[in-house]
């Protein structure tokens, strides 16, 4: 878990040492809960990872979270991010039935908006530094909305 704490140290690492990251990385209650997911070379080199959590439904529709979306330093730039994001999105629509995807972008908003991903309203965004955003069919957009204005999710 080292290998894929440290893919993300450059962006929420900042003003750690690589020791301290990694503690704050594997006490984190938040990393534990969720399911990790990497994409790997053939010869076993992690190149991605990300987080999932199966959230609450919203809207009576499965949803998922997803975070921590990073890319190996010396890989970035050649499309294995945009793989393996739909790669990850396919599995959990057809293994869990899954509708609806949350995620709060920090960095790079306009890759996951080629996902389509559309940026939460104002009143239901849940965090200063990070924007959410949603993806789901666009009939959903509006019972999604209601359902988190109802019920928000925080910030996994």
């Amino acid at each position: 878990m080292d290998a894929v704490y440290l893919m993300g140290r450059d962006v929420w690492g900042e003003g750690c040492s690589e020791a301290e990251y990694l503690r704050i990385c594997r006490d984190s209650h938040k990393y534990r809960r969720g399911s990790w997911h990497v994409l790997a070379d053939t010869d076993g080199g992690l190149l991605c990872s990300a987080i999932a959590y199966r959230l609450p439904s919203l809207a009576e529709r499965e949803a998922v979270g997803i975070g921590s979306i990073a890319t190996a330093p010396a890989r970035r730039g050649q499309g294995f991010a945009s793989l393996f994001l739909k790669e990850v999105l396919s599995a959990y629509r057809e293994q869990c039935l899954a509708e609806v995807f949350l995620l709060y972008a920090d960095i790079h908003r306009e890759f996951y908006r080629r996902f389509g991903f559309r940026v939460l309203p104002e009143a239901l965004q849940a965090r200063g530094d990070a924007l959410g955003m949603v993806l789901c069919a666009p009939e959903l957009w509006e019972d999604a909305m209601l359902a988190l204005a109802e019920r928000p999710l925080g910030y996994f």
